[in-house]
């Protein structure tokens, strides 16, 4: 504390004094995946004001209020005067409940460790190897914490399918492509809510039969639901049963037979946009981009009240989900809300989305690098989630929606020409039905 303020100096990637190595890393706060720059200049530790609001965490009331002066050459002095306490983080092994300020941060960080975090860990930095050594963690001889570097950013982001020109922006939303959901989505302002229609039983229905390869897989597929937290054990009056369904893969995909709920909830009225309307957008467009998002059904949660609802039963007992599960009559366009919603500042202009399927079109390649840079943003600020194997980088053609798009116009894909070439004439009555 110098002449009343609270300094947190550290240093923005956007500006051209940075260093070009910093010590920072990713890890999990409450199981949220945040950004962390280890600054021992900082005279407290910090936490990004969006993060605490988007996860809804209980804010404090500081003791003394203060003023928050961070970055350098004098930066900008903010009021400081809520704070955090006692969130578990979590860094490749080594975890510390911590106590953090509330200031708005540099996008490009969640957490800023200061003095506090290097007073109580005795934390050893190494500069050289870019590397972090706590001692008073569980090891004896201390525990290296790997540090975000070109060798953290996944390799499906440093191949050479991606532009040079690209990867800058791909690094710095690199977590928005997780190889698996990392947890809990938040809880948002738009969500899954069952609304139900008055004067009905509630829809309860014995198991179905399933055979002992099928048990066990959804044995399998039930703890591995439980281990993400999406799902959990319930005493609800509502059952719907499970049944699978073979896909493509010879993999079999664990299904809700929500029938008896979807017979009496309320429709939900937003509208699924046309096709022909959205490709009609990208009159003008040269360079595209498809993003899939990964598993968006479970990234959006089961409105708070109503997860006995979406309750199911099966031989090992009934759950509920707390995520939006497949097979409810409103989640396509619960969906389509919540992704028209986190971009709709972008929407029309340099994006249309489809459910769950993201197109970024542009003019240039230098406006096409900023377009992907605003969706990621949005995307981050939402903490939604790509599937980076369908994504393809600075493209002169992508596909969406079945077909492929580029500055000419749209034409079916390859797999859909192959699939009517090989079709096979119908012989009799029965095989043409």
């Amino acid at each position: 504390m110098q002449n009343g303020y609270s300094f947190c100096r550290y240093y923005s990637t956007k500006t051209s004094r940075a260093p070009e190595k910093l010590i920072r890393f990713h890890g999990r706060l409450t199981g949220v995946p945040v950004r962390c720059l280890y600054d021992p200049g900082a005279d407290s530790n910090f936490l990004s004001h969006s993060v605490a609001e988007s996860n809804r965490f209980i804010l404090w009331d500081l003791d003394e209020p203060t003023v928050y002066k961070g970055g350098l050459n004098g930066g900008p002095q903010l009021p400081i005067s809520q704070e955090v306490k006692g969130l578990p983080l979590c860094i490749q092994g080594f975890s510390a409940p911590l106590d953090l300020t509330v200031v708005d941060l540099d996008d490009d960080y969640d957490i800023v460790l200061g003095m506090p975090f290097c007073e109580e860990y005795i934390s050893i930095p190494h500069y050289r190897e870019k590397a972090l050594t706590i001692p008073a963690c569980e090891s004896p001889t201390g525990r290296d914490l790997l540090l975000l570097d070109s060798e953290e950013i996944p390799k499906h982001l440093q191949s050479k399918e991606v532009p040079p020109s690209v990867r800058p922006v791909l690094e710095k939303h690199f977590d928005r492509f997780p190889d698996k959901l990392p947890g809990l989505p938040p809880h948002r302002k738009i969500e899954c809510e069952i609304k139900l229609e008055a004067g009905h039983s509630l829809p309860a229905r014995a198991p179905y039969r399933l055979s002992y390869g099928q048990l066990d897989e959804l044995r399998r597929q039930l703890d591995s639901y439980l281990e993400k937290g999406h799902i959990r054990p319930s005493t609800s009056l509502y059952a719907a049963p499970v049944l699978f369904v073979q896909k493509a893969d010879g993999m079999q995909r664990m299904c809700i037979d929500f029938t008896g709920l979807n017979k009496i909830t309320v429709r939900d009225k937003f509208p699924i946009p046309h096709p022909e309307e959205l490709l009609s957008r990208l009159y003008g467009a040269k360079f595209f981009l498809s993003l899939d998002l990964r598993q968006y059904f479970h990234q959006t949660r089961i409105k708070e009240g109503d997860e006995e609802k979406t309750a199911f039963i099966t031989k090992y007992g009934s759950f509920e989900w707390l995520v939006m599960p497949f097979g409810l009559c409103n989640a396509p366009s619960i969906s389509m809300r919540l992704i028209t919603d986190v971009l709709r500042p972008l929407l029309n202009k340099c994006v249309v989305v489809f459910i769950d399927d993201v197109l970024v079109f542009s003019r240039t390649p230098e406006e096409h690098i900023e377009h992907i840079n605003q969706v990621l943003s949005l995307l981050r600020e939402h903490q939604l989630y790509v599937k980076v194997s369908k994504c393809t980088w600075l493209r002169i053609e992508a596909k969406f929606l079945g077909l492929v798009v580029d500055e000419k116009g749209v034409r079916p894909s390859h797999e859909k020409i192959q699939g009517l070439t090989k079709f096979v004439q119908p012989t009799d009555r029965t095989f043409l039905r």
